[in-house]
């Protein structure tokens, strides 16, 4: 994952783990994440696609560096 791209976190609707992600992204100098909030749950109730296959992306390097409170 490379933490300057545009990053979206979820998970089931309302499960609080997706905040610690965002807020782990963030620490490590994210600034482009943000959190869909009805999670995979409301994609499936919009009819949206939900990709099922495994799909492997090229790796990328990153250096994280925790930023300062």
């Amino acid at each position: 994952m490379d933490v300057n791209q545009d990053i979206v976190v979820y998970g089931a609707r309302g499960n609080p783990y997706t905040y610690f992600g965002l807020y782990t992204i963030n620490y490590f100098a994210g600034k482009n994440a943000q959190i869909y909030h009805d999670g995979i749950d409301g994609s499936k109730q919009a009819g949206l696609p939900i990709q099922k296959e495994r799909q492997t992306l090229p790796p990328v390097s990153v250096t994280l560096v925790p930023q300062s409170q």
